[in-house]
């Protein structure tokens, strides 16, 4: 008899998030709130007086014209996004595809406009985002000191957040969202593996359960075994990283700490122009490694090609595969078999 109610509540969730993780529901929704508010100013006006769902390519240009002027592009698209979930939830249809009655409709004029939007946006140079991968890590370990809290703690974030793949928001307080923060109970350890049950992710759809899996690994940079280091310290808290307190570690905490400890190895301020990703230094981690791309999607959660944005190759590997083209034509054979380049540096004990 439980199965209605629940199933009931299942619907209701459903059809409030259109079956998205709560937090891309939540951004999606302060989006279309912000466009609302732009259409009570000037769309209805521009609409005479009509509702959103009578919206045509004349308000959507003027509206993209508006947000163009302070906004870049990736954010317009965001926006879109946003408009399109909420409009096919409350009004059952995608404004940039079909009208209010269901007729198609190819707004031709605002493809052009965003293609414009895109073109000005590549002239703009992006602040650079840190990559904090393994072989990073290699280095600052040596800076640790394991007999202090604090180093502990940031060891067991650290390590755990690149060989997962995590974002900071998957692991760290962030924007006080408590809905994704990991519980002490959402980790379950079995012999040399552990299991962490994420709760909520960008990429999560409803009703997916979403666990991730890390293994003993036996390098320097082993997440089970600065797991294991965190959980002989770990104080009594709800969080599954918390301070002496017991209140959950921030993500600005953990950032700071990484900032202070990079420069002393040589990294510059420059260099985390618009912060450290753990997920990215995950993913260049596997691809300098040579794991396939199909692979990396798969370990990162990726649902799409995205992933591919994280990935880069450093100037060393660019080197080495030049060498190996210049071999090849040297020779006047091509090379049928080429393996992925490895990096040298050695994560093994000696």
């Amino acid at each position: 008899m439980r199965a209605a109610p629940l199933l009931a509540s299942w619907v209701a969730v459903l059809l409030c998030t259109g079956g998205m993780a709560k937090a891309t529901s939540k951004k999606y929704l302060g989006n279309f709130i912000r466009f609302i508010q732009w259409y009570t100013c000037y769309g209805f006006d521009i609409m005479n007086g009509k509702g959103m769902e009578f919206a045509d390519e004349s308000l959507w240009l003027l509206w993209i014209a508006w947000m163009g002027k302070g906004y870049a592009y990736s954010t317009i698209k965001s926006y879109i996004f946003s408009i399109k979930n909420l409009y096919i939830i409350r009004f059952g249809f995608d404004p940039f595809k079909t009208n209010r009655v269901g007729e198609v409709v190819n707004y031709t004029r605002v493809k052009r406009a965003l293609r414009q939007l895109k073109r000005d946006s590549c002239n703009v140079k992006r602040k650079p985002k840190f990559s904090l991968t393994k072989f990073v890590l290699l280095k600052l370990k040596g800076l640790l000191d394991f007999d202090l809290f604090d180093d502990v703690l940031l060891w067991a974030i650290v390590t755990v957040g690149v060989s997962l793949l995590l974002r900071w928001s998957e692991i760290t307080l962030v924007h006080s969202d408590y809905d994704k923060l990991l519980h002490f109970h959402d980790l379950l350890i079995v012999k040399d593996k552990a299991i962490v049950s994420l709760r909520d992710t960008k990429t999560k759809i409803f009703g997916d359960p979403m666990s991730v899996t890390f293994f003993k690994d036996g390098t320097k940079v082993c997440p089970m075994e600065a797991t294991n280091l965190w959980l002989d310290i770990k104080p009594d808290s709800t969080w599954l990283f918390s301070l002496k307190d017991g209140s959950p570690v921030k993500s600005i905490w953990v950032q700071s700490k990484l900032k202070t400890l990079l420069k002393k190895i040589g990294f510059q301020s420059q260099e985390w122009q618009s912060g450290i990703s753990l997920r990215k230094g995950g993913a260049f981690t596997l691809s300098a490694c040579g794991v396939p791309d199909r692979v990396i999607q798969v370990y990162g959660r990726w649902k799409s090609n995205a992933y591919r944005v994280y990935i880069d190759m450093t100037d060393e590997q660019k080197f080495g595969w030049s060498e190996r083209v210049k071999r090849s034509i040297v020779k006047g054979t091509p090379m049928m078999e080429m393996n992925e380049m490895r990096m040298a540096e050695i994560m093994h004990d000696e």
